[in-house]
């Protein structure tokens, strides 16, 4: 637990650089306004920034982003957080991968979305989260249904591998505790209303 590895997305193979522009860059503001604006707004900035072949996969990208976010309880999705990369000036244009994904609610409990989503910051339910991906991304509702299972899978295989680290680590029990209760709060929040 003394090291941290994390792959560039924005290098090249051959370790040449991309383009690589933040959602700050392209609002037009400074970075002490990146908790200024809305998940809607990303959305359009990808029609606007993203090369046309590319915008229906960055749209669902940029849906699994925001549903991982709060699923994770991740307070810190702002502008910055989101980009676009690009080999040179005329090239393709495509939104960045998830970069800098974390829960924040384990070191501040009460804490809320980046941005607004339908004019709020409080991490939505499904109903919330469904409509973002069919008015802002344009998905069908069976997409999101999909998209949400996925996302769903993914943060239980995460938390069982939290477990098992738990076991092996007794010292991390606290805060891997607060981990698993944060991803059951996000996932409950995110799940098909009874």
């Amino acid at each position: 637990r003394r090291l941290l590895i994390i792959e560039r997305f924005d290098l090249r193979p051959d370790c040449a650089y991309l383009g690589c522009e933040d959602f700050c860059v392209l609002n037009g503001v400074r970075p002490h306004g990146r908790y200024d604006g809305s998940y809607e707004l990303l959305a359009r900035r990808i029609g606007q920034f993203v090369s046309p072949q590319q915008q229906r996969a960055a749209l669902e990208q940029l849906f699994l982003m925001l549903a991982l976010s709060c699923a994770v309880e991740n307070g810190d999705a702002h502008l910055k957080n989101f980009a676009v990369v690009y080999e040179h000036a005329t090239a393709t244009v495509s939104l960045a991968p998830a970069y800098d994904m974390v829960s924040t609610t384990p070191y501040v409990p009460r804490d809320v979305l980046a941005l607004t989503l339908a004019g709020s910051k409080e991490f939505p339910n499904r109903p919330g989260i469904l409509a973002f991906g069919r008015q802002s991304c344009g998905l069908t509702a069976a997409r999101v249904t999909e998209l949400l299972d996925r996302i769903d899978s993914g943060v239980r295989k995460a938390s069982a591998q939290i477990r098992r680290y738990i076991k092996q680590h007794p010292d991390f029990r606290r805060a891997g505790e607060h981990l698993l209760a944060t991803f059951d709060r996000g996932l409950s929040r995110l799940k098909t209303p009874k």
